[in-house]
Parts: C-alpha cells; structure tokens; sequence
C-alpha cells in the first residue's frame, strides 16, 4: 500500500507521496486546483492547493449519488465543491455566500460555526473541510490514478484531539483506512534535509497564515532516517499572516478616513471586506522586497457621490517601517519571544544548546523576523 502524506493549512494545502524508487517523498502535483506554476509573484507556491472552497449551490444527480457515505469510501462520483485555484478564480470579482476561503482555524475551535451558505442553509467549517478534503483526494486520483488509503497529516502543536478527530473522521469518511499525525514543526525538521551524523538539537520556528509555532527537537542518524524524533519543547500562539492582513487593513483604512468598525454590514460589506483584505496581503507581501507599496482600494462608501466623507488621501502607502510598528504595536515580536522565553525558561534546553534553526511559513518573511531570531 503507498503511502502518502498531507499537510493541511490555512492558506495552502500540499500532498505528497512516497517513492519506493528514490527513497524519497515527492509532491503530488495537481495542475487543476494549484496555484498557477507561471509567473513573476516571487511569493507564489506554485505546486500547493488554496485551502479555499466553493460548494456546488445546485448539484447534479451524480453529486448527490456520490456524497453517499458508503459509497464516498470506495469511489469519487461527480463533486461537491470546486477548491484551491478554481475556487478562488470564481469569487475573484463576484461574491457568493458559497465560498470559504479557509476553515482551519475554525476547524479545531468551532467546527459548527457557519462558514458558508448555499441556498437557505448553512455550511459549517467541518462540511467545508470535508469537501475540500473530498475533492483534492479525487484530485489526487485523477492526477495519480491511486486512491489514497494511508495518509500521515502533519497537524499544529496548539491543535488538541478535537481538531485531530475531526481530520481523522473526515478522512475516514473518504475511504483513508489509515490516519496517523505528527506536529508541523517536527516534519519540518524531519523532512528539511539535515545531514545528521550524530544528536542535533534544531529549533524550528513556523509561522504561517494563521498560527505561529516553535519546537526544539532533537534528532539522531539513526531516528532521521526511520522518520523519529524527540520533541524537546513547543510553543504556539494563534498569530499569523491573516492577523497581519487585519491590522494593515485597520490601518491603511482609518487613515483614508473610514474605519473598518464605521463600515455598514450586509453581503456587499462582507464581500468587499474580502476583497480589501486580500489587497492588504499584497501590500504587506509586496513589502518583503520594497520599501512601500500602495493601497489601490478604498473602503466602500469612504468616495463617491452619496458619501459624507471624503477619505484622508485617495491612495495610502504602506511601508516597511510602519509594518513594523503595526507588528509591534499589536504584539506579533512579542507573541514569538514569549515563545523561546517559555521554552528556555525552564532548563531542560538552552539557546547555547541549539545546533540549527529551521524557519518555515511564508510569514517568516515579515520585517523583524530574522533580526529577532539572530538576537
């Protein structure tokens, strides 16, 4: 039986196989739903799948036949969401309430919470998480021709056993005879390619779209090469790049004159909620590399001829500088030393100890990080 592996995140979602051949894992690649492979975004991750989901509103016959349960386990029939690429493409311009850009978050905390709505009724973030789960296994069939039955799922070292039955039950729905986990920070160090001839303690630092995470692990030969290590120490914070994302929104839009909190509700609201924040992630991405980056959206209502107020300028600038202040002002610097200080305040590992430290998440990025983590 192959064996395969998942990693399941907030903003993007990978699969990867192990080859007998090589010895080695590979990752899947599924050119339907990834990102696009093509482009100048220095950022892109163009083999990993947006952890977004748009649930079919009217499915067909063959949909319906196929989200039978029993029939679920054994063979993929029609579909119930379009996922990653596909998703996001759908609802780049028009809003639907069927669409979630995310769910894990809510996925561990409040898995009944509504994250969707098709017709009259409400979509929780678990139905959300089992069709996305649902069609990148068929994903994965159409593009392998090999059904997934054995899947290791790398989880959070902040996720308790609520999120954990969730994945598992979720998969073993869909036909994965075989669920095992391990923490994100530890497949980190396994899968990194150290060369490990003897003990090597390693500090992995991760941070992602919606959590940060660090773990001392110490590993071995002969451990690395059977895929064990010890976890030493681990800390986590619920802080990521979609906080991030909120206070620059904050920001760039209290300073065109219209604060997030003065913005109406409804659907238009919501939608055009999304889209700003997404326009926020790319100043704040853009950033990594320039020294400023500009707003190229206004808030709704803030212009035009009906409005009360004319925002403080019709462009806002972001820079690097004033990220940083964002990040120190709400706690991100701080939520990551409490991390090390938490870990090494107790003597069981020292900082003097650490033979590597291992960064990964695409908001390892951010200003500050490395300065912080060379200190």
């Amino acid at each position: 039986m192959e064996t395969w592996a998942l990693d399941l995140g907030t903003t993007n979602s990978g699969i990867a196989r192990w080859d007998d051949a090589t010895g080695q894992a590979t990752l899947v690649d599924l050119p339907r739903v990834c990102r696009l492979p093509e482009g100048d975004d220095p950022l892109e991750a163009p083999r990993m799948v947006p952890s977004a989901v748009h649930l079919i509103e009217e499915p067909g016959l063959v949909d319906r036949l196929g989200a039978w349960r029993p029939l679920a386990r054994r063979v993929f029939l029609g579909r119930t969401a379009l996922v990653g690429r596909q998703a996001l493409e759908l609802n780049r311009t028009t809003a639907h309430p069927s669409f979630a850009p995310g769910f894990k978050a809510a996925l561990g905390a409040e898995a009944a919470r509504p994250l969707a709505r098709v017709g009259r009724r409400s979509i929780s973030a678990r139905a959300v998480a089992h069709a996305f789960l649902r069609e990148l296994l068929a994903e994965v069939k159409h593009a392998t021709g090999h059904r997934v039955r054995d899947l290791a799922v790398s989880a959070p070292i902040s996720a308790f056993e609520t999120y954990r039955a969730e994945v598992q039950r979720i998969l073993r729905d869909l036909g994965v005879r075989t669920v095992r986990f391990v923490d994100e920070p530890l497949a980190v160090a396994l899968g990194y390619g150290l060369g490990v001839t003897g003990e090597t303690l390693v500090l992995v630092v991760d941070i992602g779209g919606g959590t940060m995470h660090t773990e001392v692990v110490r590993l071995t030969a002969r451990g690395a090469e059977g895929g064990h290590a010890q976890v030493l120490a681990k800390r986590g914070r619920p802080l990521g790049g979609n906080a991030v994302d909120s206070w620059v929104l904050c920001d760039v839009s209290a300073r065109m004159g219209y604060p997030v909190d003065e913005w109406a509700d409804g659907e238009e609201a919501r939608f055009w909620r999304r889209l700003m924040l997404a326009e926020a992630c790319r100043v704040k991405e853009a950033v990594f590399f320039e020294d400023n980056a500009t707003f190229l959206l206004a808030p709704p209502g803030s212009i035009g001829a009906r409005s009360t107020r004319q925002p403080g300028a019709s462009l806002v600038t972001l820079t690097r500088a004033r990220l940083v202040e964002l990040l120190e002002a709400n706690g991100f610097y701080r939520g990551l030393e409490e991390c090390f200080d938490e870990m090494f305040s107790g003597g069981a590992v020292s900082v003097g100890d650490l033979d590597h430290v291992l960064v990964v998440g695409g908001s390892t990025l951010l200003p500050g990080i490395f300065p912080l983590l060379e200190r």
